[in-house]
C-alpha cells in the first residue's frame, strides 16, 4: 500500500474542516498541520541512491569504506570511481585456496582422527565419551582439559587445506589528458532500484559518464563510458591485473595460500587472463572485451582506446570449482573453461548496451521491486557520507533519518540479490539443476561476495555460529526466497563430508547408501571442511547444523513448496535428527543432553547448555512437522523424535535473577561467562529465530527480557543486528529502533557496509531482517501485524513482505495504528491474523465479497479465515482515534480531546491511574472531547486512551496520552548558592569533583572514583553512588534534569536507572524517596518530573550505569544537574458544551424541507463551528461563543420550501389522463405542460411562483384538450415503438466490443468486453449507442485486453468505475493510460500486470486527492509498474 504521492502533504492554511452533514456526527476530520511542520517529498520520492562527491581512495581502507559493490552471485565488483584512474576490484565467489590439492592428496575436510591423551593415541569419538564420563562423575577440570583435544587441522595461514576466499584482481582504466583538479560536478552513485553504479563529471565542456553493472542473465560485468558535449573524447588504457599480493586485510596468510600463475593474452580488443592457484591448482579464467566507436589497439597486457565517445567493456570470470564431494571440480580443461567464459562474453557482446542494461534491470527488479517501505522518508541532498554523519550527530531531519533507515533496509535486500542467486534456468550450458558444473553458486559468505585483498578476516569464510544464519534471515520475509537456494544447496553438499566428521568425532557411521547423520561446526569453506575449528572455544559447535537447517526449513515454511521440501530439505533434516537420536546422552536426572557443549564464544564447557538444547529442540520440532507434510512412512522414527524432544534437558531454565540461564549451572545473571558485554546472544535463540519462547510461554518471555536487559546494546555490527531482531520478538519496537540508531552510530561504514570491525556483511542482513520483524511476525502460526512498531515510525506503509504460509502482505498505518492491510494468498488455506481490534475488522476478497472470520479461541485480537489461492484479501480495521491529548485544569477537571475517526458514530474514553489498568469513564459520546471531573492527587500518574465506535463495533485503542498539568509549570533555577557533595569523586584531570556538575558548564564532568584508593561506588548495593545538591534554602521543585557527559565516545558512568530523594531540614538527616525510574542508555538530556515538593536538598542515587568495558555499574558521571522550581498557573478551560450540543443537534436536523440557499448558509455555520471544536483547548472562548451565535442565527434563517402538495396531486392526476381521442395539437400542449410541472416537482429549490405557474398552465392545458373528429381512414399510420436493446446486446465501435449490462429502463449501462482492434491507441468510450439507444460505459470486463500485442495507449472514459481482473495483463507495449473520469475506480487483480515498466498514467486535475491516491494504490495492487509516472491534466 505504498503511497506514491507527497508524504502527508498538507495545506499550509488552516482551512475549515469540511464534512457532509450525512456523515455520522462524531466523524470530525483532523485539523491540518501548520505550514512550519510540513515537509514535502522531493520530485523523485522513491529514489534510493548511495552517492558521493569524491572518489574512493585507492587503498584497502578505500575499498572497505568507500567503494560501491556490484554482483550477480558469481562475479563481484567494487567501483572506486577514480578520475584519472578507475579501479574496479574483481571477485569470483568460488576462487578459494584450500581443499583437495596435488600437495594434499589425502585431504579430508580438516578432520583429525586421533589425538594424544596421556600418551595414548585415542580416537576423537572416544575422547568425546571420556569427556561425557568426566562430566557425569563431576570431574569438570578433566572434562574441560579433554575438550581442548576436540579440534580440527589448524590453518590460520590457509596452507593446510582451509584456504582463503581470494581477490581475483583489479580492472584498471587509465585515462589520458585529464587534469583531476579541473574536473567539476563530480558524482559517484549506486542506484538500488537498478543495481547500476555510476560516475559522472564535467571536464573542459564535456560531460563524462560511466555506468557499471553485473548482469545475472548474461553473467558479465558491463562498464559503459560516454563523452557528450564539447570536443572531449575518451582516451584510456584497459588492464586486468590478477591479485598476487597479500593485501591490506587483517589476517596473515602464507604466500602459497593466495599466489597464482597466469598468462595474459590480448587479441582483437579482448584481454584474456588464464591461470591456476598454486595451493590447489584451481583453474581461473577471465575475458574482457572492449568495444568502442573510436580506435582500439592491442598491447602486451592492455587495450588502448583512442578518440572514442562511447565505449562498452564486457567482462566475465569463472573457475573450474564445483561443490561436489570429494573432488570439488567440474573436470573442465583450461581450454573448456576458456571456451565457456568466452561464450558468456560473446553472447553479451552480440547485444547492444541498452539491451544488456534493460535485461539486467528487468531481472534485478523482478526481485528488488517486490518490497517497498515508506516511513515518510525524503531523499536528502546530502551525500551519503554526510547524511550518515548528520544521522549520528543528531542533526539530520526526521525525514532524512527515515530515508537512511529505509536505505539501509533496502540495501540489505540489494546485497542479498547481488551475492546469492539460484542457478539460472536459461543458462545455455545448464544440464540439470543437480548436475550443473558451471553457474551453480555458493551462498554469501562473511563478506557476501566482495573481498578487497587476499587476507580477509576469518578467511571471509562461512561461519555457522550466527553469521551464515544471519545472512539469510531477511531472505524469505522480504520476498527473495529464490536467493536462499545457494544456501540450501551448500548445506546439502556438506552432508557427504559431514558424515566423515560424524564418524570421526561422534562415532556415528553411514555405510554405503546410508544417511545416518552428518556433522559440521563453526567454520566452513567450499570444500567440505566440516571438522571442528582449531580451537575448541570457538570451533566446537555441532549445533551449527541444526541452526542452519532452520534457514533451510523456512524455505518451505514461507513458500509452501511441498515438492522442494520433500526432495531437497527434508532429507537433510531427517538425517540430522537421526544423528542426534544417536549422540544425545542422559544426564544425572535422566534428561537428554548434547555433550560436550559450548555457548559461542564464551563461558564454561558443560554437558548441555541452553544454546545447543534449544537448537536440538527446534530441529526435532521442525523435522516432526516436515515428516507429516512429506508423508514419512517410518512412523517409529517420528515417534522417537517426539520422545527425544520431550526428554530434552531444559531447554529453557530460569535463573535466580529471573533470567534465561545460558548454562544450566548458572545462578544469577552474568555470573558465568563474559556476561553483560558479550556480543553473542546464544541463549536467546529460542526467542529468535526459534519458536520456543513466545507469548505462549509468558514466564520464559519475561525471563528473556531480563536477559536482554543484561546484555549491552552496543556491540559488533552483527551483534547489534541480532539484537534488533531479538528485541523485536520481545515486542519492544522502541528498543529495537534504538539498536538501529546504535548500529548507524558504530556499525555502519560510509558505503553502508556493516562492520564488525572489519567489514562483515551479516550486520546488513540482520538490520534488514530486524526491520521486517518489527513490522510483521509469523513464526507462531499467525500473522502478527506491526508487533514492534517504534514511535519514530508512527506513520508509514509497507508492501510485499511475506508471512509464513506464503501470504504476501501490504499495509499502511498512521499514528502507530493499522489502517488497512491486503493479504495475497499465494497458496490458499487458513490465514490467522493478529492485531488490536481486528475482531471488529471487515475482510473482503478480490471480488468485493465479505469474508467470514472466526475469533481464535482464547485470543481477543486474533481472527482466522479461509483463503483461496491467488486471491487478495483486504482487512479494514476500524480506525482508532488519533492525536489524543489530555490537559488538567485543576478544579475544572481534565479535558481529553482527539481527532475524529472517519465513519465513527461515537467514542469510548478510558482512564488509568497506574499506567496499566484502564476503566471506562465515558461511553459512546458523540463528541471528540470529554471533561473528566475527577480530582487527582498525582496528575503525572494519570493517562487516557480512546476508542471509536462504529455501530456495534469498537476500534482498537488509541495511543495512550499522559496528562499535561496546566496548573503548574517549571522555571530553571540558577545555581547560585548551591553546594554539591558526592559519595565518590575522582577529582583529577578531566574527571572532576562534585562541584563540576553544578558549574553551569556541560564541558566539565563529575566522575566517581576510578583510580586506586579512595571511595569507589558500590552501585549493586546502593552505596557511595549518590550525588546531593544543597540549595541553601527551601524551594519547591517539580522537575529535575540530568545532563550526561557528551564529549568523546566514552559512556562511562551515564546513569540509566535512578532514585531521587529529598530533605527539608537544614541538617539534611530526613531524606525521603521522591521518585524513581529509568532513562535511555544514551547521551541525551534526561528529566524526572514529580508533584511539587518543598525541599532544602535533592539527592540522586545511581542504580544502574553504562560502562565502556565488559562490566557495568562501576562508575557514575554527570556533566550537569539542574533543578526547576514549581510555578503555579490558573488555567481557564474553554467551555464548548453549548456549541457541542448545537452542532450535534444540527447534524441530526432534517434539512430536506428547507431551501437550498438557506441550507447552504446553515451548513457553512456548522462547518465553522466544527473547526472551533476541533481546536478544543486552543480555541478562544470568544470565538466559540461567536461560532455558537452564528450557528443559531443560521438556524433561525432556515427557509422552509413551498408546499408542493397541490402540484403533486395535479401531476398524479394528469399522468393518469386518457389522451386517446384528443387532437394531436392539444395532446402535445398537455404533455408539454405536464413535463414542465414534473420538472418543477422534482426541483428541490423551486419557488412558490414557479409552482403556482406550472400548476395553472397544467390546469389550462387539461381544460384545452380537444376531441379529435377526424375519420379513422384519414389518420396517419402510427410509427412503431423503438425496440429497447436487451442485456447482452453487443456492438463494436472503433476496435472495442461493448455489451449492455443494464437495460435502458434501469439506467442504461454497458461494459467494454473485448478490444478487437489492432491499433496502437485504444479508447474506451464514455457512452456508446446500441440499436439507437445511448448507454453509459461503466466497466471493462476481465481479460478484455489481455496480451494485446499492439496497444501502446488507452483512454478510459469518464463513466468507467470498474476495471476487471487481468483486463490489460501482459499487454507489454501498453505504456500510457489516461483516465477521463473523476470518480473512484475499482481495479481488479493483475489488471495491469506485465504492462510496460515505463508506464505513464494521466489523471484529471479535478479528481479529488483521496480518490487519486486510492486509484494509485489500486493500480499498484493490480500490478502496474512501481516506476509509473503520474501526471494531472
Amino acid at each position: 500500500m505504498k503511497k506514491k504521492k507527497l508524504w502527508k502533504a498538507i495545506s499550509a492554511a488552516l482551512s475549515a474542516v469540511l464534512l457532509a452533514t450525512s456523515v455520522p456526527s462524531a466523524a470530525f476530520a483532523a485539523v491540518p498541520a501548520k505550514a512550519a511542520d510540513v515537509q514535502t517529498k522531493a520530485a523523485d520520492e522513491n529514489e534510493l541512491k548511495l552517492w558521493y562527491d569524491e572518489k574512493a581512495p585507492d587503498s584497502y581502507d578505500g575499498w572497505e569504506k568507500w567503494s560501491l559493490p556490484l554482483g550477480n552471485s558469481g562475479i563481484g565488483a567494487s567501483v572506486f570511481g577514480g578520475i584519472t584512474q578507475e579501479r574496479i576490484q574483481l571477485n569470483e565467489k568460488s576462487l578459494w585456496s584450500g581443499g583437495p590439492s596435488a600437495s594434499r592428496t589425502n585431504y579430508n575436510g580438516g578432520n583429525i582422527e586421533t589425538t594424544n591423551v596421556n600418551g595414548v593415541q585415542t580416537k576423537m569419538s572416544e575422547v568425546v565419551k571420556q569427556i561425557q564420563e568426566a562430566f557425569a562423575s563431576g570431574n569438570t577440570s578433566t572434562a574441560e582439559s579433554l575438550c581442548a583435544k576436540l579440534v580440527g587441522v589448524s590453518d590460520d595461514a590457509g596452507t593446510n587445506g582451509y584456504g582463503y576466499y581470494l581477490s581475483y584482481g583489479n580492472m584498471y582504466l587509465d585515462f589520458k589528458g585529464i587534469t583531476e583538479s579541473s574536473v567539476s560536478n563530480y558524482k559517484r552513485a549506486l542506484d538500488l532500484h537498478t543495481a547500476v553504479a555510476s560516475v559522472e563529471y564535467d571536464y573542459n565542456g564535456t560531460h563524462y559518464v560511466r555506468e557499471n553493472f553485473v548482469s545475472y542473465p548474461d553473467n558479465v560485468l558491463v562498464t559503459k563510458l560516454t563523452a557528450t558535449g564539447g570536443s572531449g573524447k575518451l582516451n584510456f588504457d584497459v588492464k586486468v591485473n590478477p591479485d598476487n599480493e597479500k593485501g591490506g586485510g587483517s589476517n596473515n596468510p602464507g604466500a602459497n595460500s593466495y599466489q597464482r600463475d597466469w598468462n595474459t593474452k590480448v587479441n582483437g580488443g579482448e584481454i584474456t587472463v588464464a591461470g591456476t592457484l598454486k595451493d590447489n591448482q584451481m583453474k581461473f579464467n577471465s575475458q574482457t572485451k572492449v568495444i568502442a566507436d573510436g580506435t582500439t589497439t592491442d598491447g602486451t597486457d592492455k587495450v588502448t582506446v583512442a578518440d572514442a565517445t562511447s565505449v562498452t567493456i564486457i567482462t566475465s570470470i569463472a573457475t573450474d570449482y564445483k561443490d561436489k564431494y570429494p573432488k570439488y571440480r567440474t573436470g573442465e580443461s583450461a581450454e573448456a573453461l576458456d571456451t565457456r567464459v568466452g561464450g558468456y562474453v560473446d553472447k553479451a557482446a552480440a547485444k547492444d548496451y541498452d539491451t544488456l542494461k534493460a535485461d539486467h534491470v528487468k531481472d534485478y527488479q523482478n526481485i528488488f521491486e517486490r518490497v517497498d517501505l515508506d516511513l515518510g522518508q525524503i531523499p536528502s541532498d546530502k551525500t551519503t557520507d554526510a547524511l550518515l554523519s548528520a544521522y549520528k550527530a543528531g542533526t539530520a531531519t526526521e525525514a532524512e533519518r527515515r530515508y537512511l533507515e529505509v536505505m539501509l533496509f533496502q540495501y540489505g535486500r540489494y546485497l542479498t540479490i547481488e551475492s546469492s542467486r539460484e542457478t539460472p534456468e536459461d543458462d545455455p550450458y545448464r544440464e540439470t539443476p543437480e548436475d550443473d558444473p558451471y553457474r551453480e553458486t555458493l551462498p554469501s559468505n562473511l563478506q557476501g561476495i566482495w573481498v578487497g585483498a587476499n587476507n580477509s578476516a576469518w578467511h571471509a569464510d562461512y561461519h555457522m555460529n550466527v553469521n551464515l544464519q544471519m545472512n539469510y534471515w531477511p531472505t524469505y520475509v522480504t520476498n527473495m526466497a529464490e536467493c536462499a537456494e545457494p544456501l540450501i544447496n551448500y548445506i546439502d553438499a556438506l552432508r557427504a563430508p559431514g558424515r566423515v566428521t560424524a564418524k570421526i568425532y561422534a562415532g556415528v557411521e553411514s555405510k554405503d547408501g546410508e544417511e545416518n547423520g552428518f556433522m559440521a561446526h563453526t567454520q566452513n569453506n567450499p570444500f567440505g571442511w566440516t571438522c571442528p575449528g582449531w580451537n575448541f572455544d570457538w570451533g566446537w559447535s555441532p549445533a551449527a547444523v541444526p541452526w542452519i537447517l532452520q534457514n533451510c526449513w523456512e524455505y518451505y515454511d514461507f513458500t509452501r513448496d511441498a515438492d522442494y521440501l520433500k526432495e531437497k530439505i527434508y532429507p537433510m533434516m531427517k538425517e540430522e535428527a537421526t544423528l542426534y537420536d544417536q549422540i544425545l546422552i542422559k544426564d544425572a536426572d535422566g534428561k537428554l543432553v548434547s555433550s560436550p557443549s559450548y555457548s559461542p564464544e564464551h563461558g564454561p564447557k558443560t554437558s548441555g547448555n541452553t544454546y545447543e538444547q534449544t537448537l536440538v529442540w527446534q530441529l526435532y520440532q521442525d523435522t516432526i512437522e516436515a515428516a507429516g507434510i512429506v508423508g514419512e512412512t517410518d512412523t517409529a522414527k517420528v515417534t522417537q523424535w517426539k520422545k527425544n524432544q520431550s526428554d530434552l534437558k531444559g531447554p529453557i531454565e530460569v535463573g535466580d535473577s529471573g533470567q534465561i540461564k545460558e548454562w544450566y549451572t548458572e545462578t544469577t545473571v552474568n555470573s558465568l561467562g563474559q556476561g553483560y558485554n558479550h556480543r553473542h546472544l546464544s541463549h536467546m535463540l529460542g526467542l529468535f529465530p526459534g519458536d520456543l519462547i513466545s507469548v505462549d510461554t509468558p514466564e520464559w518471555l519475561a525471563a528473556a527480557r531480563v536477559s536482554m536487559e543484561n546484555r549491552v546494546d552496543k556491540s559488533t555490527g552483527w551483534g547489534m543486528g541480532q539484537r534488533i531482531n531479538t528485541w523485536a520478538r520481545l515486542g519492544d519496537g522502541n528498543h529495537a529502533y534504538k539498536l538501529i540508531t546504535d548500529l548507524f552510530d558504530g556499525g555502519i561504514l560510509t558505503n553502508l557496509w556493516d562492520t564488525h570491525s572489519p567489514y562483515q556483511i551479516d550486520g546488513n542482513f540482520g538490520m534488514t531482517s530486524g526491520v521486517a520483524e518489527m513490522l510483521v511476525q509469523s513464526n507462531m502460526g499467525y500473522i502478527n501485524l506491526l508487533p514492534a512498531l517504534p514511535d519514530a515510525w508512527s506513520d508509514g506503509s509497507v508492501e510485499g513482505l511475506v508471512a509464513r504460509g506464503n501470504f504476501e502482505l501490504s499495509y499502511d498505518w498512521a499514528d502507530g495504528k493499522l489502517n488497512q492491510a491486503q493479504i495475497v494468498s499465494n497458496k490458499g488455506g487458513e490465514c490467522q491474523v493478529q492485531y488490536s481490534g481486528i475482531a471488529n475488522a471487515t475482510v473482503t476478497d478480490s471480488d468485493g465479497n465479505v469474508v467470514e472470520t472466526t475469533k481464535v479461541s482464547g485470543k481477543t485480537n486474533r481472527v482466522s479465515f479461509n483463503t483461496e489461492e491467488g486471491k487478495t484479501y483486504t482487512i479494514k480495521v476500524p480506525e482508532s482515534p488519533k492525536n489524543v491529548k489530555a490537559n488538567y485544569y485543576g478544579e475544572s477537571g481534565t479535558k481529553v480531546s482527539w481527532a475524529a475517526a472517519e465513519g465513527a458514530t461515537s467514542y469510548n474514553v478510558y482512564r488509568s491511574e497506574d499506567g496499566t489498568t484502564f476503566e471506562k469513564v465515558a461511553e459512546k459520546t458523540e463528541r471528540t472531547s470529554f471533561v473528566d471531573k475527577k480530582a487527582f492527587t498525582d496528575v503525572s500518574a494519570v493517562s487516557y486512551k480512546v476508542t471509536a465506535c462504529y455501530e456495534d463495533k469498537e476500534s482498537g485503542d488509541s495511543k495512550v496520552a499522559t496528562v499535561k498539568d496546566l496548573t503548574q509549570s517549571s522555571e530553571k533555577l540558577a545555581h547560585d548558592g548551591w553546594k554539591a557533595t558526592a559519595g565518590s569523586e575522582e577529582g583529577s584531570g578531566n574527571d572532576g569533583p562534585a562541584s563540576w556538575a553544578i558549574d553551569g558548564n556541560t564541558g566539565t564532568i563529575w566522575h566517581s572514583r576510578w583510580s586506586s584508593g579512595g571511595t569507589h561506588p558500590d552501585i549493586a548495593n546502593d552505596q557511595n553512588n549518590e550525588f546531593t545538591i544543597d540549595f541553601g534554602q527551601n524551594v519547591t521543585i517539580n522537575k529535575f534534569e540530568y545532563v550526561p557527559r557528551s564529549s568523546g565516545t566514552s559512556v562511562n558512568g551515564i546513569i540509566t536507572k535512578y532514585k531521587l530523594l529529598y530533605s527539608t531540614t537544614e541538617s539534611g538527616n530526613d531524606f525521603k524517596e521522591l521518585t524513581s525510574g529509568e532513562w535511555d542508555a544514551d547521551k541525551t538530556v534526561k528529566t524526572a518530573t514529580f508533584a511539587p515538593t518543598e525541599m532544602r536538598r535533592i539527592q540522586i542515587r545511581a542504580l544502574a550505569t553504562l560502562d565502556d568495558t565488559a562490566t557495568k555499574n562501576q562508575h557514575v558521571t554527570a556533566a550537569e544537574f539542574n533543578a526547576y522550581k514549581y510555578v503555579a498557573n490558573t488555567p481557564v478551560m474553554t467551555d464548548t458544551d453549548a456549541l457541542w450540543d448545537a452542532v450535534l443537534a444540527a447534524q441530526k436536523k432534517d434539512l430536506s424541507v428547507y431551501t437550498d440557499a438557506s441550507v447552504q448558509a446553515y451548513r457553512a455555520a456548522i462547518t465553522a463551528a466544527k473547526a472551533k471544536l476541533a481546536l478544543e483547548d486552543d480555541a478562544a472562548q470568544a470565538d466559540v461563543n461567536k461560532a455558537l451565535a452564528e450557528l443559531k442565527d443560521a438556524e433561525n434563517k432556515l427557509e422552509a420550501k413551498p408546499d408542493k402538495g397541490n402540484l403533486n396531486t395535479a401531476v398524479d392526476a394528469a399522468a393518469k389522463t386518457d389522451l386517446n381521442g384528443y387532437t394531436k395539437e392539444s395532446v402535445d400542449a398537455f404533455k408539454k405542460a405536464l413535463d414542465a410541472a414534473q420538472k418543477v416537482l422534482k426541483d428541490e429549490n423551486a419557488t412558490k411562483e414557479q409552482i403556482e405557474n406550472v400548476l395553472a398552465k397544467l390546469d389550462a392545458a387539461k381544460k384545452a384538450l380537444k376531441k379529435d373528429t377526424t375519420p379513422d381512414t384519414e389518420k396517419p399510420t402510427p410509427t412503431p415503438e423503438t425496440k429497447v436493446p436487451a442485456v447482452g446486446t453487443t456492438v463494436t465501435v472503433k476496435g472495442v466490443k461493448y455489451a449492455v449490462t443494464k437495460s435502458a429502463a434501469k439506467g442504461g449501462t454497458a461494459e467494454a468486453v473485448k478490444v478487437t482492434g489492432k491499433g496502437k491507441k485504444i479508447t474506451i468510450a464514455a457512452t456508446v449507442k446500441i440499436d439507437g439507444v445511448t448507454f453509459k460505459v461503466t466497466s471493462i470486463k476481465k481479460n478484455a485486453a489481455k496480451k494485446n500485442k499492439n496497444m501502446t495507449s488507452v483512454v478510459i472514459g469518464k463513466n468507467v468505475t470498474s476495471i476487471g481482473v487481468n483486463s490489460f495483463a501482459n499487454s507489454k507495449k501498453l505504456a500510457n493510460v489516461t483516465f477521463k473520469g473523476t470518480k473512484a475506480v475499482k481495479v481488479g487483480s493483475k489488471a495491469f500486470k506485465g504492462t510496460s515498466a515505463k508506464m505513464k498514467v494521466v489523471i484529471p486535475k479535478k479528481m479529488s486527492k483521496k480518490t487519486r491516491n486510492t486509484l494509485k494504490r489500486n493500480l499498484k495492487k493490480a500490478g502496474i509498474s512501481k516506476k509509473t509516472v503520474y501526471k494531472k491534466k
